[in-house]
């Protein structure tokens, strides 16, 4: 996950967050490029990153729900940065040729530096997500639904402080200071990793435990359930994602909720979520055995899990050791298989069931599927494909050059349950 974080002078820089992540989750976190220039008309955000010419920068107040709107596009989102080193979010459409949304974090600086001097913490202790997330808690937004807030960490991994960004004001308010007490005894709080649920609660790490807090201030903690081979420490922002009310460990969530598809590219599981605790210091061990799946294919041995299109059908990477050009393919698996009683581990072979884009050396740096999960988008180093997830038989369609942005760019990946 890439954080925007704030440099002295009150410039932007990035940096990376620590942490185990899924294999689907550290692939597309690591995607980035550098893309080639194009030969169409102009289209700000696409030939124009700078924005030479363009009227004076937005405003905070127009950040929120600017940003809002980019993320909630049914298309593509592609997140860049400019020479300042600010965040840019850009919603496409589905041929991927005009911007229809975008934000820009260039309102940003000024706040972030007021929290970090209110604070008294370095201006690089205050973060805010990049707009096309993913990593560590992909489910979350780092702007509330109705684009009125944004979400702030402020500290570092020992004292952690998380908050919301009133755009319209300016105004932050620190949501941890209020569980530290202010009697002669305050108890230690470290709270990190925030972000909106679509009814806007924030969500965030609370030392060892996942809490949200909602509009009014009263906080939830909430049940961990595992059964994938995730770890959980304090010191480390493990990957979970909120299930209902509880928060799940597990990465690519089959639909019902009942289990996920776990995969490190070496053996794909089915893994029940179970361990249905009230904290952390509980979670049980993993059950003895599992259903293990393998393809019978040659082409396509390895199976990273990317997220379920159906019931039935899951999308998988095979990166083969060729990165993000190793080919996109579907399995179509039984749910019935998902169980918690083996007392052996059993595999089943099975077949591929539609090849989404064959391997190629064309070379694909970035992936992700569009807001509305129809489509799959590959970002190469000089042209852009689509493939249409809702046709069978559908090919990679060359759609032009993809956007001529000279700094790190990458696509929001939109792995998230059906």
């Amino acid at each position: 996950m890439q954080l925007l974080r704030l440099k002295g002078d009150h410039g932007m820089r990035v940096s990376s967050s620590g942490g185990v992540r899924t294999a689907a989750a550290a692939l597309a976190a690591a995607l980035l490029l550098a893309g080639c220039g194009s030969n169409d008309a102009p289209v700000p955000g696409r030939d124009d990153p700078a924005g030479a010419g363009s009227p004076a920068g937005p405003t905070l107040a127009e950040l929120g729900p600017a940003l809002a709107k980019v993320l909630a596009a049914d298309g593509p989102v592609l997140c860049w940065l400019d020479e300042g080193d600010n965040w840019h979010a850009d919603a496409y459409d589905t041929d991927f040729r005009k911007i229809v949304a975008s934000a820009d974090y260039t309102p940003l600086t000024q706040p972030l530096a007021q929290i970090a001097a209110k604070a008294q913490v370095e201006p690089d202790a205050v973060v805010v997500v990049d707009p096309c997330g993913g990593g560590t808690h992909p489910d979350l937004s780092p702007v509330s639904p109705d684009g009125k807030e944004i979400a702030v960490q402020v500290g570092d991994g020992i004292s952690g402080h998380i908050g919301r960004l009133d755009v319209a004001t300016g105004e932050f308010t620190d949501v941890s200071a209020a569980q530290e007490g202010d009697g002669y005894a305050t108890e230690d709080v470290n709270q990190q990793d925030p972000g909106f649920t679509p009814d806007g609660t924030l969500w965030f790490r609370d030392n060892m435990e996942i809490a949200s807090v909602d509009r009014t201030g009263r906080l939830t903690h909430h049940k961990i359930r595992t059964g994938c081979d995730a770890g959980w420490s304090g010191d480390d922002p493990y990957y979970f994602r909120p299930l209902g009310d509880d928060a799940v460990l597990c990465p690519v969530v089959h639909p019902s909720g009942r289990f996920a598809a776990w995969g490190d590219g070496s053996e794909l599981d089915l893994r029940v979520i179970t361990g249905k605790v009230d904290d952390a210091d509980r979670i049980p061990g993993e059950p003895p055995y599992w259903m293990g799946l393998r393809t019978n294919s040659e082409d396509y041995a390895t199976c990273l899990p990317l997220m379920w299109l159906s019931a039935t059908e899951l999308l998988c990477h095979d990166g083969g050791g060729t990165g993000p050009g190793g080919g996109f393919y579907t399995l179509r698996i039984d749910p019935g298989l998902a169980r918690d009683d083996y007392d052996v581990l059993h595999t089943t072979n099975l077949a591929v069931s539609r090849v989404i884009a064959p391997k190629t050396d064309r070379g694909i740096t970035a992936f992700g599927l569009s807001g509305d999960h129809r489509n799959l988008y590959l970002l190469g180093e000089d042209d852009v494909y689509r493939v249409d997830l809702t046709a069978a038989g559908s090919e990679p369609q060359k759609l032009g050059p993809a956007p001529d942005h000279h700094r790190a760019t990458n696509l929001k990946d939109n792995f998230v349950a059906p």
